[in-house]
């Protein structure tokens, strides 16, 4: 990740920079971690004082998308890390990945538009969303099921990596 800075937990401070491809890095190991996987694949929850807080990802649970987090900011536009999960060619297909700097009225709302967008984009009419999570997590699989299909796209404002599993 060697361009990446982070100066804050949050993200708002304007010294805080990345790329798509470095957080790509990021979403990849952290969706191997079951407790983050299951956190951020939560649509809603019920907390102390606060009451029910709802996730802003409203692809959560839809056409295979399973997390991970919207942002937005002046300076970096809408923002979406994101994993999906679809059946492709008869293989559960991994894809991470990571649009930045979104335009528009609704930053969030752009930001998942042009994740979708993506998704539908690398799987063509292929694919077909795993809604039934009929293999275990991602992240869960032996590395050795879980080769690569293509490398992770540089430079630009997205990133995107897939994993293909064995049937």
């Amino acid at each position: 990740m060697t361009h990446t800075r982070y100066t804050d937990p949050s993200g708002y401070d304007n010294a805080t920079v990345s790329t798509a491809a470095d957080q790509v890095r990021v979403v990849d190991r952290a969706m191997r971690l079951p407790v983050f996987a299951s956190i951020v694949a939560t649509p809603s929850a019920t907390l102390p004082v606060a009451g029910t807080v709802h996730n802003t990802n409203t692809l959560l649970g839809h056409k295979g998308f399973v997390g991970v987090k919207t942002g937005s900011h002046d300076a970096a536009g809408g923002c979406f890390a994101f994993r999906a999960i679809r059946w492709i060619d008869g293989k559960r297909t991994t894809i991470t990945g990571v649009v930045l700097g979104q335009p528009g009225h609704d930053r969030i709302a752009a930001g998942l538009a042009a994740a979708d967008a993506m998704v539908d984009r690398i799987t063509g009419q292929r694919a077909v969303p795993d809604l039934q999570q009929r293999t275990p997590p991602p992240g869960t699989a032996p590395r050795s099921h879980r080769p690569r299909l293509h490398a992770r796209q540089r430079g630009g404002v997205n990133a995107i990596t897939t994993r293909g599993e064995k049937p």
